[in-house]
């Protein structure tokens, strides 16, 4: 969910630390590439290292309670469950055997449809919602262009305008209502 409310690159994703999720400006984000500790950066690009608001719904499904707790279990990692492996050591390895077997056995696994996936559909839809496109690529983390309004004179967007055109990436067809629902459901371990 929270990829699909943000268009993280899968490493981007399970890299974050529960301080990377802080509030600027008075707008909760992600710091993706540690924007604030840029001594532990790791992304795929310069432009990859940015601030991601965090969407409304994701805040609905508990995701800011979720990261007090890690930070309160002194957790390392967001997403600890994952391991670094494979031959690129990365702990998207592992994510992606149990993505894979995940999906098929809930019946939505389609040939040629990844995580990545994900960061596609979120760029369609804001491209459908009218953002510009300045603001998607500020927000996926792409690189502006060299144009001099684009890349050189471009010291960054505010933080509220970022929310605002975050907050147009929707999906109507998704129940968050049952997700929620079924959150709050005892579980059985």
């Amino acid at each position: 969910m929270v990829a699909l409310y943000g268009g993280q690159r899968l490493e981007e994703l399970l890299e974050l630390r529960p301080d990377d999720i802080v509030t600027e400006d008075g707008v909760d984000i992600m710091s993706i590439g540690a924007i604030h500790d840029r001594r532990r950066a790791r992304v795929k690009t310069p432009s990859s290292v940015r601030r991601i608001p965090v969407h409304g719904a994701l805040k609905q499904l508990g995701l800011l309670d979720y990261v007090r707790q890690m930070r309160q279990s002194g957790s390392r990692l967001l997403f600890p469950c994952f391991r670094r492996g494979g031959p690129d050591k990365s702990y998207g390895h592992g994510f992606t055997q149990w993505w894979t077997e995940y999906r098929r056995a809930v019946g939505a696994y389609k040939e040629g449809q990844d995580f990545h996936s994900m960061r596609h559909g979120v760029n369609t839809r804001l491209l459908a919602a009218k953002i510009p496109e300045p603001i998607i690529r500020t927000l996926l983390g792409h690189r502006q262009g060299n144009s001099m309004t684009g890349g050189t004179y471009n010291s960054g967007l505010p933080n509220a305008e970022l929310a605002s055109a975050m907050e147009l990436l929707r999906y109507p067809e998704l129940n968050l209502k049952l997700l929620n629902d079924r959150a709050a459901l005892p579980q059985n371990r």
